[in-house]
Protein backbone atom coordinates (compact mmCIF):
# COMPACT_ATOMS: atom_id res chain seq x y z
CA UNK A 1 0.00 0.00 0.00
CA UNK A 2 1.19 3.76 -0.89
CA UNK A 3 1.55 5.97 1.96
CA UNK A 4 0.90 9.40 1.53
CA UNK A 5 1.73 12.54 2.95
CA UNK A 6 -0.36 15.73 3.64
CA UNK A 7 1.07 18.84 3.84
CA UNK A 8 -1.69 21.45 5.25
CA UNK A 9 -1.67 25.17 5.27
CA UNK A 10 -3.91 26.60 7.32
CA UNK A 11 -4.90 30.47 8.07
CA UNK A 12 -8.05 32.64 8.21
CA UNK A 13 -10.00 33.52 4.81
CA UNK A 14 -7.76 36.02 2.95
CA UNK A 15 -4.50 35.32 4.64
CA UNK A 16 -3.18 34.44 1.43
CA UNK A 17 -3.05 30.46 1.52
CA UNK A 18 -3.62 30.08 -1.95
CA UNK A 19 -0.87 32.70 -2.77
CA UNK A 20 1.58 30.74 -1.06
CA UNK A 21 0.04 27.08 -2.45
CA UNK A 22 0.50 28.79 -5.96
CA UNK A 23 4.18 29.63 -5.10
CA UNK A 24 4.93 26.70 -3.64
CA UNK A 25 4.08 24.29 -6.86
CA UNK A 26 6.13 26.63 -8.81
CA UNK A 27 9.46 26.15 -7.21
CA UNK A 28 10.19 24.02 -4.50
CA UNK A 29 7.40 21.16 -4.88
CA UNK A 30 7.18 21.45 -8.50
CA UNK A 31 10.18 18.97 -8.47
CA UNK A 32 8.66 16.25 -6.11
CA UNK A 33 6.05 14.23 -8.03
CA UNK A 34 3.14 16.15 -5.58
CA UNK A 35 -0.50 16.66 -5.97
CA UNK A 36 -2.97 19.35 -4.72
CA UNK A 37 -6.02 17.74 -3.06
CA UNK A 38 -9.04 19.38 -4.86
CA UNK A 39 -11.45 19.95 -2.63
CA UNK A 40 -15.37 20.49 -2.62
CA UNK A 41 -17.87 23.55 -2.07
CA UNK A 42 -21.03 24.26 -2.48
CA UNK A 43 -20.49 28.07 -3.25
CA UNK A 44 -20.46 29.46 -6.72
CA UNK A 45 -17.74 29.17 -8.83
CA UNK A 46 -15.75 32.93 -8.81
CA UNK A 47 -15.04 33.96 -12.63
CA UNK A 48 -11.30 32.51 -12.99
CA UNK A 49 -12.36 28.87 -10.74
CA UNK A 50 -12.58 26.05 -13.01
CA UNK A 51 -15.01 22.85 -11.87
CA UNK A 52 -12.07 19.99 -10.93
CA UNK A 53 -9.87 22.09 -10.74
CA UNK A 54 -9.72 24.97 -8.11
CA UNK A 55 -12.75 22.90 -6.22
CA UNK A 56 -15.18 20.35 -7.16
CA UNK A 57 -18.60 22.14 -7.17
CA UNK A 58 -21.93 21.30 -5.68
CA UNK A 59 -24.97 22.43 -6.33
CA UNK A 60 -26.69 22.36 -3.41
CA UNK A 61 -26.25 22.02 0.52
CA UNK A 62 -29.07 18.85 0.42
CA UNK A 63 -26.42 16.96 -2.30
CA UNK A 64 -23.58 17.87 -0.33
CA UNK A 65 -25.15 16.55 2.37
CA UNK A 66 -26.76 13.49 1.26
CA UNK A 67 -25.76 9.61 3.23
CA UNK A 68 -23.73 9.22 -0.57
CA UNK A 69 -21.22 12.21 0.06
CA UNK A 70 -20.96 12.18 4.28
CA UNK A 71 -19.43 8.72 3.41
CA UNK A 72 -16.87 10.11 1.46
CA UNK A 73 -15.46 13.17 2.99
CA UNK A 74 -13.13 12.90 5.49
CA UNK A 75 -13.27 16.45 6.92
CA UNK A 76 -16.47 19.12 6.04
CA UNK A 77 -17.73 22.41 7.19
CA UNK A 78 -19.54 25.46 6.69
CA UNK A 79 -17.83 28.69 6.57
CA UNK A 80 -20.31 31.74 5.55
CA UNK A 81 -23.58 29.40 4.68
CA UNK A 82 -21.21 27.62 2.30
CA UNK A 83 -20.06 23.79 2.51
CA UNK A 84 -16.84 22.76 1.87
CA UNK A 85 -15.52 19.47 2.05
CA UNK A 86 -12.31 16.97 1.53
CA UNK A 87 -13.14 13.57 0.01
Amino acid sequence: MSKYKIIAICGPAGSGKDYILSNLFQTIYAKMNLNKIITSTTRPSRPNETDGINYHFISSAREFLSVKNLEKWIEFTCFNNWWYGTS
